[in-house]
């Protein structure tokens, strides 16, 4: 059996210590020879796995931080909320009534999101790959993906709002 194919039988992976953790017992018991037989290899391939894995993360986390103006309109939109959160607690606090206000964000988000549509869009799909809503979350995974990748944003945010609009109309009743 091929080292890829025993891995994937025996729900083999490696452990700190240079070990191999097989989950499929009665596989694991079956191929026990074989695994012990092929454990440098079966680590190797292991490693490898785990590497392409490491690579593809850091392509990613490389495009997504190549989208122009996202950490500044995050920044911007952060501010905004703790903007928000000490007004407020200053109105609450009877001994503070607006005497000593917190300053204002320099940066507007609104004006930023126009400034950089395409971090505005990836920040919605985002907001909406984080909601509730199955159908909402799985429209939202798929534009963030998409939105990564360098497709045009508003045909993806408004295929997103589509696709979820037309599985509310698909379900209404239900």
């Amino acid at each position: 059996m091929e080292i890829k194919d025993l891995v994937k039988t025996c729900k083999i992976e490696s452990t700190k210590e240079g070990n191999l953790k097989i989950w499929n017992v009665k596989d694991g018991k079956i191929h026990f020879e074989e695994i012990k037989a092929k454990k440098l290899e079966i680590l190797t391939y292991l490693a490898e796995q785990e590497e392409q894995k490491q690579a593809a993360y850091k392509a990613r986390e490389l495009k997504i931080k190549s989208i122009e103006g996202l950490t500044e309109l995050q920044n911007a939109i952060n501010a905004e909320l703790s903007y928000s959160k000490a007004f407020n607690r200053m109105m609450e606090d009877e001994y503070n009534d607006g005497v000593n206000p917190p300053s204002k964000p320099k940066n507007s988000s609104t004006e930023l999101k126009q400034k950089y549509p395409r971090a505005a869009a990836y920040i919605k799909a985002e907001n909406w790959k984080y909601a509730n809503h199955y159908a909402k979350s799985a429209a939202g995974s798929k534009a963030v993906e998409r939105i990564i990748n360098g497709e045009n944003w508003n045909i993806v945010i408004t295929e997103m709002e589509q696709e979820f609009s037309d599985y509310c109309k698909e379900n209404i009743w239900n």
